[in-house]
């Protein structure tokens, strides 16, 4: 990936969303896709993504998409995402190489 770049990725346990999703209920985007009621945080080799550039939304069922701008001050070579949400972090050795 380059910086600058818009980068996706997919998680799990994002706890509740708005609006909400009942079980077994298909999630279509209609009217918005459901966004979770906890903010995303993420960092890029240490370097924190604006909240203006992060977009999360369930695209699936339990399935939260999070679509990022990596930082033009990322440092390049293989470097952690973090991302946060409230007091929970993502696994540690989750890594993407920077151009």
């Amino acid at each position: 990936a380059t910086r600058g770049q818009w980068m996706t990725i997919f998680l799990t346990g994002q706890g509740t969303v708005t609006p909400e999703v009942g079980d077994g209920v298909a999630v279509t985007g209609s009217p918005s896709w459901p966004a979770p009621t906890t903010p995303v945080n993420i960092q890029v080799g240490g370097v924190s993504v604006p909240s203006g550039d992060i977009w999360a939304g369930l695209t699936y069922q339990g399935v939260l998409q999070v679509n990022f701008k990596v930082p033009e001050a990322a440092p390049t070579g293989t470097v952690p995402v973090v991302i946060t949400m409230g007091s929970a972090s993502s696994q540690a050795g989750a890594t993407v190489v920077l151009k």
